[in-house]
């Protein structure tokens, strides 16, 4: 991919693929610095967006995160998957209604999309909404029965609310 780069340096597909890799090799300030060049080039391309919104994520930059993917949810509204990482981002911006809203979203756009279930039952677990935590639990089960974190977390939900049934 780098010779891509260097033969064609306006490729942003080209760059996504670096970014990819290094992300995956766990070379994260790299990735995040390819995601950067690659938006210097683009600076609305939504791939690029999401792609530098999940480094900073990684790197736990949560106000850049959110910036990031808020602006590739703006250029995608209908996507789940980038709203389900919107509102995780601004869950560890400590923004929990503004999360919780791009969560429900992401469900109400798919609704087989499990991981938006999840993160919203963890948030209403959290904050000691049972049910509703129980709920997204469930349908996170659902939607990807082999997720262990899921029956784990649907399993502490239940172990919770029959203790607060006592």
């Amino acid at each position: 991919y780098q010779r891509a780069v260097r033969m064609q340096p306006c490729r942003i597909d080209a760059y996504m693929c670096i970014v990819y890799s290094l992300q995956a090799e766990a070379r994260l300030e790299e990735a995040l610095n390819m995601a950067s060049t690659a938006l210097r080039i683009a600076p609305r391309d939504a791939v690029a967006l999401e792609a530098r919104g999940i480094v900073q994520l990684q790197l736990q930059r949560f106000s850049g995160a959110a910036a990031d993917l808020s602006a590739a949810v703006h250029a995608r509204p209908g996507d789940a998957s980038l709203r389900n990482s919107l509102g995780v981002a601004l869950r560890y911006c400590g923004d929990t209604g503004r999360s919780l809203e791009q969560l429900k979203y992401a469900i109400r756009l798919d609704s087989g999309c499990a991981l938006a279930a999840f993160n919203a039952g963890t948030l209403f677990m959290v904050q000691g909404q049972l049910k509703q935590a129980w709920e997204l639990h469930d349908a996170a089960v659902a939607a990807a029965p082999e997720d262990e974190s899921f029956l784990a977390n649907r399993a502490i939900c239940r172990l919770l609310r029959w203790h607060r049934a006592e």
